[in-house]
Parts: C-alpha cells; structure tokens; sequence
C-alpha cells in the first residue's frame, strides 16, 4: 500500500470512531432514486425522489399521489361532480363554488390560446368526444356533425375573472390538453414544499423535473421501434412530447390522431412529432 492510500484510510477510519454507530451509518448512505407508478388520467403517472431514507421517500411519493389525485378530481371533466364538470353544466361559476386550481388552470389555457393565437382552445370538448366515437367505432365522424361542433367552439368563449369563471356559448370545456402537464406541476410543488430536492414526475408524454439535475430524455421515434434522439436538461423543469402515433386509428392508408387542427376539425397533418421544454 502506497503512503497516500494508507493515509486516506487512515484518515476514515479516524473520522468513524468520532460519529456515535446510527448517526455514522448515516453520514455514510448513499442516496438512490425511489419510484412508484400507479393508473391515473387514462394512463399510468410515475413519481420517483431521490433520498437516503427508504421509508422517508415512499411517505412522500405517496403524499404526492394523493395531491395529485385531488387535483385530478377537481378538474378532470371525465369526473361528473368535478368542478369542470359542474362549470360545464351550469357554465358560470363564482369564486367561493370554484377551487384555486381550476382558476389557475383555466387562465393557463387561456395564456396557451393566446400565445397559439387561438390554435389551442380551450373549449373543444364537444369535438373531442365526436373523435373519441369515431375512433371506438373505427369510422370516420358525421361532416355536419363536425362542422356544427367546430363553429360552436369557434364561437363560444372561456373568461376567468378574480370573482369567476364562466363559459359564453355552448361549448365545453376540457383540460385533457393541458391537464397532465398541470397536475405534474402540482406535485412537484407539493414535493419542494415537504423538503424534496431532487424529483421526476412522468405523466405519460410529460415530464416534470424538480432539482438541478442533470437530466436526460431520450424522444421516441413515431414511426420506427427506436429513439429519435436524447435531450439533456439541467435545473427544475419540463418537457412534453406529443404526436401522432400513440392515439389514433387508421381508415384505408389515413392515420386520424388525437390531436386537432382547429381550423379544419381533424387532425393537424402538420408533423409526425412535437417536443417542447419550458420552465413547467
């Protein structure tokens, strides 16, 4: 043994003896990632921290589940007594009958819409369902139909106010586009609130990154069983990718996917594959 690997030992064990035994076994533990996954928004969310204490990071991944879940039901219009659903029915509702996070949320759909210049709308609840028929049915949707429920969203209004929000029109309103994206954002700030420094909430096609990182993803080719490429990331943030090969049904040699062009009423057939990085 050469005069510096003896002195480095040396040097540790010295340090040992001065730490009672539990609180040296401590300081020596290394941190690893903990992740659960569990069905939630039509698909399966996974939530993984990283900690030194496998008990510690299990209670707060199971706390973060339980926040997420409570905003899913708060704003998830697939839930009949969620706040969306009742916004949907009745169209208006005042400040004290509606949650912060539907208030929240509905202004960030309507920051997105401004941003598009209208090419994501809030109100197209109507048309995606006529597309979710279509596709249970493997047929394409009534053109009437279509049109009717195209010009009613183009039509109808979504307006959020200190005092409340309301729909003008007969248009509904779903989250679906943004929600999960949402709803990760929600974790991670329950995470970072209970302490958590490094974290990654992944909700099917959205990421959620909370920490400094460095993180890495890998983008899945839409037409080939492979990755079209990696992205690295550093500090707390976000990526989403979205496209035209995970939802949708095919007629004769036309692929008809979830997401829609609102000026036509069908599927944007602008590209195959989307990827965005923000801040959430």
């Amino acid at each position: 043994m050469n005069r510096r690997r003896f002195l480095q030992g040396s040097l540790v064990c010295a340090a040992s003896q001065l730490v009672p035994g539990p609180l040296r076994a401590l300081a020596f533990k290394e941190s690893r990632w903990y992740e659960q996954a569990q069905p939630m928004m039509g698909s399966f969310v996974s939530v993984a921290v990283q900690s030194v204490d496998e008990r510690e990071a299990r209670a707060q991944i199971t706390g973060c589940f339980l926040k997420m879940q409570q905003v899913v039901d708060e704003i998830s219009e697939w839930e009949e007594r969620s706040s969306t659903s009742l916004l949907n029915r009745e169209c208006r509702m005042d400040r004290a009958r509606c949650p912060e996070t539907l208030r929240t949320l509905a202004a960030g759909i309507l920051e997105v819409s401004k941003r598009s210049s209208g090419a994501f709308h809030p109100l197209t609840g109507g048309l995606s369902a006529l597309w979710r028929s279509a596709r249970d049915s493997n047929s394409l949707p009534n053109r009437r139909e279509l049109a009717r429920l195209l010009d009613e969203a183009k039509r109808s209004t979504l307006s959020v106010t200190t005092t409340s929000i309301g729909i003008q029109g007969a248009a509904k309103m779903e989250t679906g586009g943004i929600g999960k994206g949402f709803v990760a954002d929600c974790g991670a700030e329950f995470l970072r609130e209970i302490g958590v420094r490094d974290a990654r909430i992944a909700a099917s096609g959205d990421i959620r990154f909370l920490g400094n990182g460095p993180w890495e993803v890998y983008i899945e080719h839409p037409r080939a069983d492979d990755f079209l490429g990696r992205v690295k990331l550093e500090g707390s943030c976000a990526i989403s990718t979205s496209g035209d090969y995970r939802n949708f049904f095919s007629i004769g040699n036309e692929r008809y996917h979830h997401l829609i062009d609102l000026k036509t009423g069908y599927p944007a057939r602008y590209c195959q594959s989307a990827t965005v990085i923000a801040p959430s």
